[in-house]
């Protein structure tokens, strides 16, 4: 099984609109990634544009304080951090 490029942790969230179920290669894929117990097992998928294209964004719960983990293939926080600019900050 490929190992994910990247894998980001993140603060809790609770908002999942428009995520969807991961297919049972995907959630394979993932669990055998997570860095810690998930909280209800379920991993849900999005879509971030980059360079062009959507690029597949895997995120799961942890059992701990609600720690979010994000798996990807494409280093889409570096990629946000140089092609995008504030217009307006305040």
């Amino acid at each position: 099984m490929k190992e994910f490029a990247y894998i980001w942790a993140g603060e809790p969230i609770d908002f999942w609109e428009n995520a969807i179920v991961t297919s049972i290669e995907e959630y394979d894929r993932v669990m055998a990634q997570m860095p810690e117990e998930a909280r209800a097992e379920v991993v849900l998928k999005t879509y971030m544009p980059t360079d062009g294209e959507l690029s597949p964004v895997y995120m799961c719960k942890a059992d701990n304080n609600g720690t979010i983990y994000y798996f990807s293939d494409f280093d889409f926080i570096s990629f946000y951090q140089k092609t995008w600019k504030v217009i307006k900050n305040g």
